[in-house]
């Protein structure tokens, strides 16, 4: 699959642009533009994700069709404000969590879907393409 890519310290959200105007050209009807892991305590990366929101939606209209949340499941209840401050940042549609072949405290989780009125869309245990699986 292609893959639009840059120099190290490039802007993101041009690259967001870029990215989805090419898959446009190419006749391309799905894009999965991942960011950098961030936590919702830097301000600065904070700011750069809501650009990145904004210019998906003039590079094409409706953009982001899907916003998914990657937390981390043995981070705990420390996941419940992370997924709080990005719903409340960007709206997210769903959430992933990983890790929980490793941990017990991926209960988080029920309390974030609960809360935030959001689905589960996987969950990750282990390492392997195999290990996400679609959470029902």
């Amino acid at each position: 699959l292609p893959i639009v890519a840059t120099r190290q310290g490039h802007d993101p959200s041009a690259v967001v642009f870029d990215t989805i105007r090419s898959a446009s050209a190419k006749g391309i009807e799905l894009v999965i533009i991942d960011t950098a892991g961030r936590l919702h305590t830097q301000t600065n990366l904070s700011e750069e994700l809501k650009k990145m929101v904004r210019v998906a939606d003039k590079a094409l209209p409706g953009a982001p069709h899907r916003k998914m949340l990657i937390l981390d499941g043995t981070q705990g209840s420390s996941t419940v404000n992370q997924a709080r401050a990005f719903n409340d940042m960007i709206g997210i549609d769903g959430i992933i969590i990983t890790k929980l072949d490793g941990t017990a405290k991926g209960g988080a989780i029920l309390t974030i879907a609960d809360e935030l009125k959001m689905p589960i869309y996987y969950i990750g245990t282990g390492e392997t393409p195999d290990d996400l699986i679609r959470f029902r």
